[in-house]
């Protein structure tokens, strides 16, 4: 019996007519040979182990099926086993082997693609489990922060405001000192949302979430610390403005508030020996020519007789000298 599969395609030559066996069985049969032989592979490749089981009937089901009658698929089929050798034969089972080896093939390539979804979605899982604990770690850090502060009075609405009075913000050398002998990420990502606290607002998740993904792209928590103290002092408090600095860190594959300050150095000295810094430099003239400074010297000559005949006028003018 006939064991029904999925349609599946399976490849073969666009010019398998040319083959000298196949031209053998058109020259034999015709066209309709031709037919009927890719028709009983059909049949093949629906069977189990794609070989069709010998018993007493079967050329005419396969008769039947094909549409034909019972003595030509017989004589077409006994011509591909022993004249063309297209198909191949035991005591049991029929079979052709191009087909085998197509089918082979098909079947890798579709194990490797099983294969490959399997171990897509263990990376996944992995994927979805690691974002799920540093979820799990952000939402304990925050409750912590929480916990810490002091609890408003009974009754009172609390309102988040930008202060427009500088809060305290950490030096630098204490809070790197913080996070270098921090232990675990926790702590680290504790530091960070209470400097963030302390001098912008109350973090919120989403601010929390963000700044925490920055140390899992690698950014140290003393860098993004660090990004917050440059917040403060230029006066833009804003969650925006810091993930800009530490994005401009990230970008020229700065990870550190040591190599922050490197950099801020670098520019400061660039800035200073920079063309037009300082005082302005006196205008300086091309040289005169032989021409041009023979009539100059002439000029200051004139100038200085005219301010001579003025002084002397000046001294004694006409209408005071006596007669």
């Amino acid at each position: 019996m006939s064991h029904v599969k999925d349609s599946y395609y399976f490849s073969h030559d666009s010019n398998a007519r040319h083959d000298p066996k196949c031209s053998a069985l058109i020259n034999d049969f015709g066209m309709e040979g031709y037919g009927l032989y890719w028709a009983i592979v059909e049949v093949l490749s629906e069977q189990k182990n794609y070989k069709i089981k010998k018993f007493k009937k079967l050329y005419s089901g396969l008769a039947q099926q094909l549409w034909t009658d019972e003595d030509k698929i017989r004589s077409i089929i006994e011509a591909m086993l022993h004249d063309y050798e297209l198909l191949v034969e035991d005591e049991d089972y029929i079979w052709s082997e191009s087909l085998l080896r197509r089918m082979s093939i098909r079947e890798a390539k579709r194990q490797a693609k099983v294969e490959a979804g399997r171990l897509g979605g263990i990376q996944s899982g992995i994927s979805r489990a690691k974002k799920k604990t540093e979820r799990s770690k952000t939402k304990q850090c925050l409750k912590q922060n929480e916990a810490n502060e002091p609890k408003e009075r009974k009754g009172k609405e609390s309102t988040v405001k930008e202060s427009t009075s500088t809060p305290p913000i950490v030096p630098p050398e204490a809070e790197e000192k913080k996070i270098t002998d921090g232990n675990n990420d926790n702590q680290d990502l504790k530091i960070i949302f209470g400097a963030f606290s302390e001098n912008i607002h109350p973090i919120t998740p989403f601010e929390a979430e963000s700044l925490a993904a920055w140390v899992d792209d690698g950014i140290e928590p003393d860098a993004i610390v660090w990004a917050i103290r440059q917040a403060v002092l230029q006066g833009k408090r804003t969650a925006k403005y810091i993930d800009a600095i530490i994005r401009n860190l990230h970008s020229e594959n700065i990870t550190t508030a040591a190599g922050a300050e490197a950099r801020e150095r670098n520019r400061a000295d660039a800035k200073r020996q920079a063309p037009g810094n300082g005082r302005a430099r006196e205008p300086t003239l091309p040289p005169l020519s032989p021409e041009e400074k023979k009539r100059s010297e002439e000029l200051v000559r004139q100038l200085a007789d005219s301010k001579d005949m003025n002084k002397v006028t000046k001294e004694v003018p006409p209408w005071e000298r006596e007669p």
